[in-house]
């Protein structure tokens, strides 16, 4: 696949639930943890997760449409029984014989045949955008990376944190070479250390010495300017562009990585013996989540060999991840065109 030529779209996932998007059994004192990146030890959602959601999005639109052409087995299949799904969908038997009543009006066979076209053509292109046994897909999906994670702030209630090895890497992913020169060249005024933070003023409080700092979580850090057009060059949607000009916090790259290890949400659930009303034996466990204001992007990769509109939806509320039933992993997607 040549990537700089195939890069279709950024997508950045927003967070309105905690989101569990579960790497299995824990080892630690945490049972169902997170997927996080092995060295970094960043949050993480794979991208058979991310596509997953999409392609749940996309069954959900065929769904309306093969109802409406009263396909009886429209919601007996999923994306891996394509070509079964098509096989079951009526025959096309055209005859000479004397025309049907349905309805009160005469249905002739090529009524019939064009149903099943239709049928056929909607799974098909599904097919070819998501892949099936027999084909690959025309889109593939990167892992959704950590951009911003919401730590709580003393003044403005939370902040957007951030760091310098997040802000370079989110520019060389997405191949946006503006960004890259800017960080290069405002590199001195971009690496805060492990006491500082830069911070728009409306994160800001004074010390008793009257001195201007930015409390994060239990940190109090010493405030540094934002450098002008820094939020800009990262060309954010515009309503997610609005929200990180307000609360953005960009701390050292060790600090950021404290944050993400230690200030998740943690959730202790337990199973209720419905006879007794009380926990049943062994069933306590805690989850971790990534919580609620958290943002972060993947990759789009299309070759463009379908035309991938009326079933992609890239602007859109989706679930993502695990426990949905409960509520949890419902995201608000945004996306930008490359």
């Amino acid at each position: 696949m040549d990537v700089k030529t195939n890069l279709d779209k950024v997508l950045f996932i927003k967070a309105i639930t905690p989101v569990h998007a579960g790497a299995g059994q824990g080892i630690d004192h945490i049972d169902l943890p997170i997927q996080r990146e092995q060295p970094t030890r960043f949050p993480i959602i794979y991208a058979s997760g991310v596509k997953g959601a999409f392609r749940q999005k996309a069954l959900e639109l065929a769904y309306e449409e093969l109802s409406q052409l009263n396909y009886d087995e429209c919601k007996s299949f999923s994306l891996s029984q394509l070509d079964e799904a098509v096989e079951r969908a009526k025959p096309c038997e055209k005859n000479t014989e004397t025309p049907r009543v349905e309805n009160g009006r005469e249905v002739i066979e090529e009524d019939k045949c064009k149903k099943h076209e239709e049928v056929k053509a909607i799974i098909n292109t599904l097919a070819k955008i998501f892949g099936s046994q027999d084909c690959k897909g025309s889109i593939t999906f990167s892992d959704a990376k950590i951009l911003f994670f919401p730590v709580r702030s003393l003044r403005g209630v939370f902040a957007y944190a951030t760091c310098p090895m997040l802000l370079k890497r989110y520019a060389e992913d997405t191949q946006n070479e503006e960004l890259l020169e800017y960080l290069e060249e405002n590199k001195d005024n971009l690496t805060p250390s492990d006491g500082e933070v830069i911070a728009p003023d409306n994160l800001v409080v004074e010390n008793e010495n009257g001195d201007k700092i930015v409390v994060l979580e239990e940190f109090e850090l010493r405030k540094m300017d934002l450098p002008d057009g820094l939020i800009k060059k990262l060309h954010l949607p515009e309503e997610l562009e609005k929200q990180i000009s307000e609360r953005v916090a960009i701390v050292s790259d060790d600090l950021f990585r404290y944050f993400v290890e230690n200030f998740t949400e943690v959730v202790t659930r337990i199973k209720v013996d419905p006879e007794t009303g009380t926990v049943k034996s062994g069933a306590l466990w805690t989850e971790e989540y990534l919580p609620a204001e958290s943002v972060l992007y993947s990759l789009l990769f299309n070759t463009k060999e379908v035309e991938t509109d009326d079933y992609l939806t890239t602007e859109a509320v989706i679930t993502l991840g695990g426990n949905q039933t409960v509520g949890k992993g419902i995201v608000k997607v945004f996306s930008r065109e490359v």
